[in-house]
Parts: structure tokens; sequence; C-alpha cells
């Protein structure tokens, strides 16, 4: 409901209550009204900030997806980015598995008992969603509008280049993080970044780098109340929204396995702005599999997703594009684990409903209370779902039992409860459908996280889910083995090989002991070996290939500070490997700290450096990899190296 029609109601109810007591409490109790409803009506209508623009292609395996800016994916004819939809599933084929796919959020207002609820579909009538992170107040800006009308894509050869000390690209020097010097954003978390020198703040400069995952990642935020929700027509929540997409390419075991056709995002909801009670989270999906007009949908409520097939035995081509042909296609759209709150509470999906796109009851949602009804398996006019026939309750069986899920059957397995599209004689056609997520009780302040897993299926016979539960399950077991990099500890020896004065004839060699990681050098070389160099100290990045690096310096022939550039601040560690003494060579000004950390990032030592040499014994510690710190009052320096026995 519009807020001013809100506001002019309230002024109506108190008038009536107010009018026997004299003007002047009359104007005070008007003019308290009056404040009250500011505070309100400043998400209603803050800020008249642009239209999402920002667009980037997520294609580092077989899945090509168009990520748009806001909260919807895949197609936006409002905004002519893209024509025709884009989530071609083998991209090979160029044939399209979804139409469009967006976010929905609901909830009361804790404080006016009201609706709040930001919602699209196509955008057909315009956008809930505007580009950017809200202010810590909740509020945004035209300009942080602007700064942030941008999708963000990397992959991670630049960020291995990055570390290596090959090249850093434009992307990772404006990655939108906390603090970032290069951009103008509110100093707070934004996209995620791994912290080399600690201080809290994104530089890439200082050798900071993005945290992304997958082979390719696309990140950007949006927020609910940089205009008008012309969609919903909702009142604006005030909530801040951060996406990673992602996919990988994936060696090795998993190289013929469904993680090459799956695509996932992670997702972080901020409520800045009212408290909500009974808030619902919902994912919208006009699923358009191959042919649009052929197409059942489906849930299985154990693996938290929706599902849309093909209707009959064949995916014809239509209107000019390729359809499946005879490998018949599935698609599933499942949150992992299930979506958890920052209050500690969690939910898996608690409804699952199809709706076509008609006026009816059953139709497409027209005002904010249909969208929220949709979310929780209730009609347009306030009926629930019940077992049978379209759900609704003419058609329903008897006697009419409630539900949560609609069409929730495997078609190749018949039971008791057998309710699916073809059961009920459907006709194959254009579906959508809606899974919802909640309620949660969404505080100020308060976040909601979750992790979505686009799964695909070919050649599964019709007409059951096996093949596509098989994939989500191989999907769910990939992405819960990937632990953070806890794991990956890369063990090698080195052996260096001094240049003759002047020369350039030094080497490098590194044996690995059990597996090899994927390495790259400073030099742009990614053998265990190189060979040809002069003095001075070269970089060695590890990667396991899903997102964990370690990272050494290498001295070759380097025994005194002016053996390297003297211009820049730099330090060097030799011996490396060291026994019982570490010699710290430097050419920082000043009073000057060093710090040791274990591999865990735990202080070890701390002491103070008065000289550009100093030796520091290492009989106390433990065999093992360790980094060094030296840091004045103006720049970090921040090396490796290994204790031996």
């Amino acid at each position: 409901m519009n807020t001013l029609y809100i506001f002019w109601k309230w002024v109506n109810l108190i008038e009536k209550r107010l009018s026997p007591l004299p003007p002047q409490l009359i104007i005070k109790h008007f003019l308290f009204l009056f404040l009250v409803f500011l505070g309100t009506y400043k998400y209603a209508y803050a800020q008249n900030c642009t239209t999402p623009s920002g667009s980037e292609f997520l294609e580092a395996n077989e899945v090509k997806a168009l990520i748009l800016g806001g909260g919807s994916d895949f197609w936006d004819g409002l905004a002519g980015i893209q024509n025709d939809p884009v989530y071609q599933v083998p991209k090979s084929l160029g044939t399209n598995a979804i139409f469009t796919s967006s976010l929905w959020v609901g909830g009361i207002d804790a404080s006016s008992g009201s609706l709040r609820l930001a919602a699209e579909r196509y955008r057909a009538n315009g956008v809930d969603y505007y580009p950017g992170p809200l202010n810590p107040d909740g509020t945004t800006s035209d300009s942080l509008c602007t700064e942030f009308d941008n999708v963000y894509s990397l992959t991670d050869m630049e960020i291995f280049e990055h570390i290596a000390g090959v090249s850093t690209s434009q992307k990772i020097l404006s990655w939108p993080a906390k603090g970032n010097p290069f951009i103008d954003a509110p100093v707070q978390d934004l996209a995620p970044f791994v912290d080399i020198d600690g201080d809290g703040i994104y530089d890439a400069a200082n050798g900071d780098y993005p945290d992304i995952k997958g082979n390719q990642a696309v990140w950007h935020v949006y927020n609910d109340v940089g205009g008008p929700h012309d969609e919903s027509g909702g009142d604006p929540i005030g909530i801040e929204v951060q996406v990673m997409a992602y996919a990988y390419q994936v060696p090795g075991f998993y190289a013929d396995e469904p993680i090459k056709t799956t695509i996932f995002y992670d997702y972080r909801i901020v409520n800045k702005g009212f408290a909500l009670e009974d808030a619902l989270i919902g994912l919208h999906v006009d699923s358009d599999l191959g042919n649009a007009f052929d197409d059942f949908v489906g849930c299985d409520s154990t693996r938290n997703m929706g599902i849309q097939y093909n209707g009959d035995a064949f995916d014809e081509d239509v209107q000019g594009k390729p359809g499946y042909g005879s490998d018949l296609p599935l698609i599933g759209i499942q949150v992992l684990d299930e979506m958890n709150c920052s209050d500690g509470t969690s939910s898996p999906m608690t409804s699952f409903l199809y709706y076509d796109d008609g006026v009816g009851v059953i139709g497409a949602p027209v005002t904010p209370l249909d969208y929220y009804n949709y979310m929780q398996s209730t009609w347009r006019d306030g009926t629930p779902l019940y077992y049978g026939g379209t759900g609704y309750v003419t058609s329903a069986w008897t006697p009419l039992r409630q539900a949560r899920f609609m069409f929730p059957s495997d078609p190749g397995i018949t039971s008791a409860d057998f309710w699916t599209e073809g059961s009920e004689g459907n006709t194959p056609f254009d579906k959508r459908f809606i899974m919802g997520f909640g309620p949660f009780d969404l505080d100020v302040g308060e976040t909601i996280e979750f992790t979505q897993a686009n799964v695909f299926s070919q050649l599964s016979p019709l007409p059951g889910f096996g093949g596509l539960k098989e994939n989500s399950d191989v999907v769910e077991a990939f992405h819960d083995s990937l632990d953070g990099c806890t794991n990956f500890d890369p063990q090698y020896q080195i052996q260096v090989t001094d240049p003759t004065s002047g020369n350039s004839d030094g080497s490098i060699n590194v044996t690995f002991v059990g597996d090899v990681p994927q390495i790259l050098w400073s030099t742009s070389e990614t053998t265990s070996s190189i060979t040809d160099l002069a003095a001075g100290t070269y970089t060695l990045a590890m990667s396991d290939g899903f997102n964990c690096y370690e990272v050494e310096k290498i001295s070759v022939g380097v025994t005194s500070i002016e053996d390297i550039d003297g211009n820049a601040a730099q330090m060097i560690l030799f011996p490396n490997p060291a026994q019982d003494v570490l010699q710290v060579r430097h050419n920082l000004k000043g009073k000057v700290q060093v710090e040791i950390y274990d591999l865990a990032g735990h202080l070890i030592e701390m002491g103070l450096v008065n000289e550009s040499v100093e030796q520091i014994s290492l009989s106390q510690m433990s065999p093992g990899t360790y980094f060094l710190q030296l840091k004045n009052d103006k720049e970090v320096l921040r090396s490796s190296f290994i204790k031996t026995e």
C-alpha cells in the first residue's frame, strides 16, 4: 500500500481521537506524528537512483549465464541490456535453460504491523532493486548508486598473477572491498578479500587480493531503497543484498561430473532498515527449458530444490531457438544446506508453489500481499494450497488436506500421495515457480546468508528425477569438500644456485613432496624450475585450483640490500631455508617492528629492528613455514621462510 495513503488514513484516525482536546495539544500531537512519519517515509522514495545497468557473462565452465545488476538475472527487457535470455547449458549447444530468476524478500514491520516487500519478476513495470550498498544508517544516494552500478567479474588466474607479482589488473585494483582507496564508498564490509597486511582495509598495492570462489566469480551489490518499488508496489525494507555468482571448470576427478554444468550463488542479505517479523525469502524462477511451451514443474523438499523438466518425450526448437531434442533436460534450483540468519536460526525450504501467468486467483501476483502469500503457499485470495489438482480448493482432493509443497512427487516413483503435473493430466506449457524460506525474525543489523546451486541434468530417463537427484548430491558433496584451505599445505624443498658475478646464470629448483600444486613464478613461468636468473628476489605462487594460495619469496645471489632495488621498500631473508639463524636485510627507514607468524596466523615473536641488518635466532622455533613481517609508520613488508631441523 502506498505510504502516503497510509499516512492519510492514520491522520484521519488520530483526528477523530484527538478532536475533544484543546487546539494546542492537537498541534503538538500532529507535529509528533509527522516526525514519526518522516522517519518511515525516508525509505519509501529515498532517492531517484538509476535503474541497474551493469552486466557480465559468467562462463567459466559449460554454463554461459548473463549476470545482471539488481535482483534479476539472465534477461532484462526493460533496461535493454539483453533482448534474449542467456542461461545456456551446455553452452556449446546455445540452448537456454532459464528465462529469468529473481530474489523476493518480504515481512511484517515489527513496529507498525504493515507489510514491507521487495520483489521482481520481469521488470515489466520497473524495478524494486537499485545498484549499490546502503550506508550504515540504511540510506543511499545517487552518487553511491552510480558508483556501484557495475557487476565485478574476476578469474582465479587474474588473482594468481597478482599474487605472483606477474601483473595486477585494473579489476583487482578497483575490487569493491572495504576501504579500497580507488573507489568512493563507505568503509564497511563489501566484497570479500584476503587481508595480507592485517589492517582491515583492502589495498591491492599492499598485497591484498579478492577472495573469490570458482574459476570465475561475478560480484555485485544492490538495495531496495534507491527509488520506488515499481515492480511489486511494496514499501521498502532497507535491505542490502551482496551476491557472488561463480562457476568451476573442475580438473581431475570431477572433469566429467555435474560441476561443469552448475553455477553457484552466495547471498548475503543485510537488514539496515526496519525490523521484520515473519520475514520470508523467495526464489522466483521462470525456467524456459529449451522449448518453453512443453514444460512441467515439481520439487524435492528434502533437497530444498525446485525442479523444471520436459513434459513430453521431445524438446522441440521454438521461435528460431534450439531445443534439447531427445536428450531431455531437467534443471533444479537448490539451496545447499539451509538459509541461515545471524541470530542463530535457519530454515529449509518451507513452501513451493507454481502459478500461471493469468489474472485469476492462481495467476500472476499483482499486489504486495500477492507476492508475500506466494512465498508461503497461499493463493492471491488468501486460500491456502491444498493437495491435488491445481492446488486450489475447487480442484483439490477430497477430503481437503492443506499442503506446503506443490507437485512434490518424483514422476518416476509412485506413492500413496502421488501428485505431479502428469498425474493431474496437466498440459505441458510455459511454467514458473516460487520457492519460499522462513519465516525469520530479522532485526536491524542481522543478516541472512545462503548458497544456491543451479543443477542441470540430461539423458535422465523420462519421467523420473533420478539423474537430477544424483547430480544434486554430487554438487552438494563437492561444495561441502571445499574446506576453506585448511588442507592446502604443499610440501617442498628449494635448491638455489647463485649466479656468478654480474651474470644471469642462477637457478631455482623446487622439489615437491606429494601433490604438486599449480605454480606461477613472478617471471611468468609455470614449471618447478627456473633458470637464467640474475641476482634478485623471485616470487613463487602456488594454488590448489580451488582459490587457495601460498607464496614463497626466494632470493638468488643476494647478500646485501644493494643487490635489490634501492628505491622500493624491500627486504631479503637469508639463508632461506634456515636452521638456527635467519638474517633479515631491509631498507625501511625509522623505527621498524618485526613480527613472526605461523601458518595459522598466530603471533610467535615480536620485537624492534633498529639496523638494516638483523639476525634472528630460530633455535626455539619448531621446523615449518613461517611469515615474517616488517613495518614502520608508512610501509609493511611480508615474506615467508622455512625453519629446518
